[in-house]
Formats: C-alpha cells, sequence, structure tokens
C-alpha cells in the first residue's frame, strides 16, 4: 500500500504520519529523516502555544557600536514620554439610589486627565481589565496592584471611598511609567468617554481585531520589545536575581510588620480625635450660665482649646497616619507583585529544564528503538514527540529570555535607586507634614496661656 505524501501542499507529512495507522507506515521503504520532519514541522503551529513576542515580532539585532545610539534614542523617548506629566484623578464613587429593580446599581468613578482635558466614567472591572491589558503585553514588568474587589469592614460608603483612594493610588503608578503611559490601551481607558463604544473597545481588543490599535503595532509595545531585544544581561543575573530575592523578603517583613504599627496608629488617631470631639461635647451641653462669670469665663476658654485642639487633631494625624499607611501599602504590593514576576520566571526555568529531559529521554528512546530494529512508525513518532519538545523549549527559552529582559531593564537596574529615593522622599514629606501640625499645635496652646 502506499501513501502518496511526496506533494504534501494540504495534507503536510508530519499530519500524515499522525493520521495513517501503522500498517500503512510499516510499507514504507525509509525512515523519514530527522531533516524532513522539521522542515515540515515549521508549518505547523497549531498545537504549539504563542510567546508573548512572536519571533515575527522580534526586531532584527544591531551590532555592538550601534548600541549606545540605541539607548541614547531610547532614554530619550522615555523622557519625552515622562515630560507629558499625565496626571489622572479618580473621584469619589458615584452610584445611583438602590431600587426594588436594581438592588445594586453599578458603581463608577470619574477619572480625568487633565493634560488630556478628558474625563471619564470608569468600573473596577475596567481598571481591572486595564491592568490585564498591561501585563499580557509586557511581561516581566513589576504593575501596581489594585484595591481589594470585595467589600471590607461593615460601612459600604468608607470601603467604596478607600477603594477610590487604592485605584488613585493604583493608575498613578501606571503613568509614571512611559511604556505604560503612552499605550495605546491606557490611553483609550482615560479619553473614550462614549461608554457603548468603550466596551466594544475592550471587547475587540481582546480578540485582536480593533482597527488601527492592534497590541502588535501600538509604538509603546514596540519600543518595549526593542528594548527587550536589544538589553544585555549581566553575566551573573541569576546571581543578582537570587540576591534581590534576599533582599525583597528581608523589605517584605519590615513593611507588614510597620503597616501593622500604622493601622494601630491610624485607629488610636481616629479614637483620640472622637475623644476630644467626646470632650468638646461635653462642654457644649453643659450649661454655665448659672456658674460664676470669672469660673464660667475660664471653663469656655478651656472648652474652646479642646476645641481647636480637636480640630487640629483631625486635620493632621488622621490625615498623616492614613497617608503613611497608603504609601507603606504601595510599597508593600509592589515587592509582592515584583516577588510573582519571579515565581513567573522560576516556572519558566522549571518548564525548560523538564523540556530538556524529556528531550533527552526521548533521544535515548530513539537510539534504543534504531539499534533494535524496530518498526519505522515507533520511530518517527518519537523523532516527532522530539522535534515537538525542540521547538516548546524554544518557546520557552525565548519567553524566559523576555521575561528576564524584561524585569532587568524595567525594575532591577533602577531598584535601588528608585527605592532609596521613595524612603527618603516618604520620610521628608511625613517630616514636613508632622512639623506643620505640631507648628498648628503650638498656636492652639500658645493661645491658651
Amino acid at each position: 500500500m502506499f501513501v502518496e505524501i511526496q506533494n504534501a501542499g494540504t495534507v503536510p507529512l508530519i499530519l500524515a504520519l499522525f493520521c495513517v495507522g501503522p500498517g500503512i507506515l510499516s510499507d514504507m521503504d525509509q525512515v523519514v529523516s530527522e531533516e524532513r520532519l522539521e522542515d515540515e514541522l515549521t508549518d505547523v503551529d497549531d498545537d504549539v502555544e504563542d510567546v508573548p513576542i512572536s519571533q515575527s515580532h522580534v526586531i532584527q539585532g544591531i551590532s555592538d557600536t550601534d548600541l549606545n545610539a540605541f539607548w541614547k534614542e531610547h532614554d530619550a523617548w522615555r523622557a519625552e514620554v515622562n515630560s507629558r506629566c499625565l496626571r489622572v484623578d479618580v473621584g469619589d464613587p458615584i452610584q445611583s439610589p438602590r431600587t426594588f429593580m436594581n438592588p445594586s446599581p453599578t458603581v463608577f468613578y470619574q477619572v480625568e486627565t487633565r493634560s488630556l482635558n478628558a474625563s471619564v466614567l470608569r468600573r473596577y472591572s475596567d481598571f481591572e481589565w486595564l491592568r490585564e491589558a498591561l501585563h499580557s503585553q509586557f511581561p516581566g514588568a513589576v504593575l501596581p496592584s489594585l484595591p481589594d474587589k470585595r467589600i471590607v469592614g461593615n460601612h459600604f460608603s468608607d470601603f467604596l471611598k478607600n477603594r477610590a483612594r487604592g485605584l488613585q493610588l493604583f493608575i498613578s503608578g501606571v503613568v509614571t511609567d512611559p511604556y505604560f503611559a503612552s499605550n495605546t490601551a491606557l490611553l483609550t481607558f482615560l479619553t473614550l468617554s462614549d461608554q457603548v463604544k468603550w466596551d466594544m473597545y475592550q471587547k475587540s481588543l481582546a480578540l485582536g481585531t480593533e482597527k488601527g490599535v492592534s497590541v502588535d503595532t501600538d509604538v509603546s509595545r514596540s519600543k518595549w520589545q526593542q528594548a527587550v531585544h536589544n538589553y544585555k544581561l549581566p553575566v551573573s543575573h541569576s546571581n543578582v536575581i537570587n540576591s534581590l530575592r534576599g533582599e525583597l523578603d528581608i523589605i517584605e517583613v519590615l513593611l507588614r510588620s510597620v503597616f501593622d504599627g500604622v493601622s494601630k496608629l491610624r485607629t488610636a488617631s481616629r479614637q483620640f480625635v472622637q475623644s476630644l470631639g467626646d470632650i468638646k461635647s461635653s462642654f457644649e451641653e453643659t450649661d454655665l450660665n448659672s456658674v460664676s462669670f470669672p469660673l464660667r469665663t475660664a471653663y469656655q476658654a478651656l472648652g474652646g482649646t479642646f476645641t481647636a485642639w480637636g480640630i487640629s487633631e483631625s486635620q493632621s494625624p488622621g490625615i498623616l497616619s492614613n497617608l503613611l499607611a497608603d504609601a507603606i501599602q504601595v510599597e508593600l504590593d509592589h515587592v509582592k507583585e515584583f516577588k510573582k514576576v519571579f515565581c513567573q520566571r522560576d516556572s519558566l526555568v522549571n518548564s525548560v529544564e523538564q523540556l530538556k529531559n524529556t528531550i533527552s529521554k526521548l533521544s535515548t528512546e530513539l537510539k534504543t528503538c534504531q539499534n533494535a530494529g524496530n518498526k519505522t512508525d515507533k520511530s518517527n513518532k518519537i523523532m516527532i514527540k522530539i522535534l515537538k519538545a525542540k521547538k516548546d523549549l524554544n518557546s520557552s527559552q525565548n519567553e524566559l529570555d523576555i521575561v528576564t529582559k524584561a524585569v532587568f531593564f524595567m525594575e532591577i537596574d533602577l531598584y535601588s535607586q528608585t527605592k532609596a529615593s521613595f524612603v527618603k522622599n516618604l520620610q521628608a514629606t511625613f517630616a514636613q507634614a508632622q512639623i506643620e501640625y505640631l507648628k498648628s499645635l503650638t498656636t492652639v496652646w500658645e493661645q491658651s496661656l
């Protein structure tokens, strides 16, 4: 019996090998060469998952002499994007009244971008979509986290306001990165006010059908691809990653402890302000008209001091502790997201090692089969598995290279400098705020003398 597969235009050889039975293959006179299988396999991609940046998108490498020029131009582009200084404000939640027909009306947040003269309404799920869109386009990047989706605490209105503050921190963190800030998905999120068109955009981008905004042609992603392709990893990059892991573990423990302390401070501040309010109410509710004038005047002055003290406290420590808690939470979330990227990289490293082991075992099995003079079909099937594993290995190695390079040039290279600056700025900001707070307290007590 003969199967004509020489002109495999519509039925590639590799598919024929999967479809025909062993009886037919046994009639073939020769073992199909590995080289021919490789040629055929290049046309078959159905069973292989695309890596984040496919080979067709990778920019051709440039010579070492041109690398400095490339990075000079690239850094100039990043600086130009950052100079646009997107300022985005997330307003308080907006929700229609609950009715019998609509017991859970959708909550919207007003998102204003003054530099773009844009104002849109966005749901929490829209922020989730944006984060996922950026994450899928920029593997290896550490994105800010989103606030809790489900209600935390007993007061729904307070929860929504806290969530709005969390969404503000998220979007503020996103727009500081030049790749994100110039990305089509983000800019559309900030500017497309028509709700129907916005919903259509989300769906079409997910399907890759939106005209003119294809992920593959987005300028920011193209710039990012070039940077990833031309970035040179340090020789000891694995040691750098392992060292940073240790730092992140230490910093996470510290930030968790600090956050717990600040949370207690925030609670104590609220209780302190509440107590001062109770004292103020005591003075206001007490009728001192029957008390002699000198004594009544003295008590009224004392009541005024407590009132001024309460006002000063309500405007300062509570707000300061909230801001401090938010800042610590952002840094803690960043550390956790950083560690997630490392876990993603670990998974890819394990995948590469497993595929290498698979190829090694299959190669040994193939040699044993060929030496034993077994049937052609068994050898061919093993060879097909080897070639499939090799292609999967190439994809996994490519993805691993992308993630590793991205996390280095987007995060690790600037990590120590950025974090040190954040801590110094946080300390300076909090110190200045405390000075202003103490000045206000000094004024209160000086007036009582």
